[in-house]
């Protein structure tokens, strides 16, 4: 199948549809050095702002993957949300969409974009989608879950015209390794942490230390 990878950062949507057989005929990414590099390892010059290309500009295709911008749902940020203009980006996957009616969306975002504004912005943008004849699914996923060792929360929404019926999330490993496995005991380069830092970890470990093991960390 064919593919658009919109907001393509360093084209992780690219190499795992291409690992499995579709091809990517379009992409996007406003930053200069992503896409420097995106057309290095892939061979694809992608084009800057979304909101300079027209959509008949952009290929038929049967897939759009687009891990639009996060600032203005995460919890890092201000929590802006729609009414940032990073935020009003989902509505270029949306007029992209509407014009070349792709069966299958991809899309990945950060996971308080669930909660944002009380639920509300998830609504909003979960009705955009199913106006348009979307069955979606959206499932937090982390490499942790799969035997990678990075805590890294996203929530990742599927999207297809024909139903999800037969749909399911890759099911999780959790396999884990030993940081003790991969660290040299006697780096050559070693030098010991400040006071402050060795304060600040025995702090941190005294707090962990008194949490209550049946309750989760805000």
């Amino acid at each position: 199948m064919r593919f658009v990878d919109l907001f393509a950062g360093l084209g992780g949507f690219h190499l795992g549809l291409a690992h499995l057989g579709h091809e990517c005929v379009f992409a996007s990414e406003l930053d200069v050095r992503l896409r420097e590099l995106y057309e290095r390892n892939f061979g694809i010059t992608p084009a800057g702002d979304i909101r300079s290309v027209a959509a008949e500009d952009i290929p038929s295709h049967d897939i759009v993957c687009a891990g639009f911008p996060c600032q203005p749902f995460s919890k890092a940020g201000d929590q802006t949300g729609l009414d940032d203009p990073r935020g009003d980006l989902f509505y270029q996957i949306m007029r992209i969409i509407r014009h070349h009616r792709p069966r299958f969306v991809l899309l990945e975002n950060v996971p308080n974009l669930e909660r944002h504004n009380k639920g509300r912005t998830w609504q909003a943008l979960a009705e955009e989608l199913e106006r348009e004849g979307y069955d979606i699914l959206p499932k937090k996923l982390s490499p942790h879950r799969f035997g990678i060792p990075q805590i890294r929360e996203r929530v990742f929404i599927v999207g297809d015209r024909e139903g999800l019926g037969g749909f399911n999330w890759p099911a999780e490993t959790h396999t884990t390794t030993s940081i003790r496995s991969i660290l040299d005991e006697h780096p050559l380069d070693a030098r010991p942490l400040p006071p402050q830092v060795t304060a600040c970890i025995a702090m941190w470990q005294d707090f962990l230390d008194r949490f209550p093991v049946d309750e989760d960390l805000p």
